[in-house]
């Protein structure tokens, strides 16, 4: 049974970089999964005695090959093959463009917020979350991103200015009607381009996947501590501080 779906594999695998060029063929419950074995050699001795399982449970369930999971059942579905088309281009500079979309929860956190924006980077899939009171809040938290990105010693000395580009849905707060938005991000220097509204899931894909990911670790979160919905901003901040630091099953970002 194994040879035959090894087989299996190889032979969609080749149906598919005929059919739609190269592809990478990855295993789990979404695109942007990562992966959690890696890191347990370097961690401390306490997470290096924890099974696999334990330590998935532990980082809001984040990581694939844990068929049985039940809360992993309940909020990403079952394992699956992902096949990705790989495309002729991709972001080389990080921090230089974005992709961005914006969550709403259903009820406020325990600090207030109602909303997340949602910032992935398309060169490293690192993601930024920005929680904000009200959907107003949204240009003063991007300008505050912008601005402590371009400060940051870790950007210093780069040939290019870093958040130089975002790419987003046409939502109001940020749409290119609203030219109080559109002013402030010229002074900025950072260019704004928007998906079409009747074909927005594919032309901002990355955005899209990137909030089901921070969605579901941030429900598993809740759900293996069994915590009320008022605590999603610290779960949905664990789950970002998590994603940013374990290794990607994909390697198109590589």
């Amino acid at each position: 049974d194994l040879i035959k779906q090894l087989k299996d594999d190889k032979h969609s695998a080749l149906v598919s970089t005929r059919t739609y060029g190269p592809t990478e063929v990855t295993y789990g419950r979404h695109p942007g999964d990562v992966n959690i074995r890696g890191v347990k050699p370097g961690l401390s001795p306490e997470k290096r005695k924890m099974t696999a399982l334990e330590m998935h449970e532990k980082m809001a369930h984040l990581g694939g090959g844990f068929p049985a999971c039940e809360i992993c059942r309940l909020t990403r579905g079952c394992m699956r093959r992902i096949i990705k088309t790989v495309d002729p281009y991709q972001e080389t500079r990080p921090a230089y463009s974005w992709s961005m979309d914006l969550l709403t929860l259903p009820v406020r956190s325990m600090q207030g917020s109602r909303y997340a924006i949602i910032l992935a980077c398309n060169a490293t899939n690192c993601l930024r979350v920005l929680p904000i009171f009200l959907r107003s809040d949204a240009q003063q938290q991007i300008e505050e991103f912008i601005e402590e990105m371009r400060a940051s010693p870790f950007f210093q000395g780069t040939p290019y200015r870093v958040v130089s580009h975002i790419h987003a849905d046409k939502a109001g707060e940020w749409s290119d009607s609203n030219k109080e938005f559109q002013t402030a991000m010229r002074r900025l220097g950072c260019l704004m381009t928007y998906s079409p509204p009747e074909r927005h899931e594919r032309s901002n894909a990355r955005a899209e996947r990137s909030v089901g990911l921070i969605e579901t670790s941030t429900k598993a979160a809740m759900m293996q501590y069994n915590l009320s919905e008022c605590w999603w901003q610290y779960c949905m901040i664990q789950s970002e501080w998590l994603i940013n630091r374990l290794s990607k099953v994909s390697h198109s970002a590589n």
